[in-house]
Formats: structure tokens, sequence, C-alpha cells
């Protein structure tokens, strides 16, 4: 099942399990939001710096959905 990525609002992605999305936007205040196919909705705000880099992880932790900031995770 697929899970619905918003960033202020507007539908970036559906991620499947295991997938990776990578995208660039603007410096400021952003909200990133996830809906998962049972409907939890959760989001969390960020606020990026110029040249900055920011990685978020997406959680199923059984029943709902989270997401949090993370390190960055290599291609290994």
């Amino acid at each position: 099942m697929a899970i619905l990525f918003k960033v202020d609002g507007k539908e970036v992605a559906k991620i499947y399990s295991g997938e990776k999305i990578e995208f660039k936007i603007d410096p400021g205040s952003h909200i990133f939001a996830i809906k998962s196919w049972e409907g939890t909705h959760v989001e969390v705000e960020t606020l990026l710096k110029e040249n900055e880099k920011a990685f978020y992880r997406i959680f199923i932790p059984g029943y709902g959905v989270t997401i949090q900031k993370s390190a960055e995770i290599g291609d290994n």
C-alpha cells in the first residue's frame, strides 16, 4: 500500500515500502505531511537554511505512520 507524501499541501509522491525519494525545495519553513493507506495523517514542520540538506524517514510501526528527521543514509 502507498503512503501519500505532501509538501506545503501539494502532493509530491506516493511512496511504497522500501522506496526513497529525493527533491529540492526553497529555503524557509515547510510542512511535510504523510497519509497512510488506513487514514493516519501526520505532519512535521521543517525550517531549511540556504544550501542545507535535510533527511527524513517515514516509519510504519505496526499501525499508523510517523515521520522524523534522520541522518543521511547511503545506498549500500
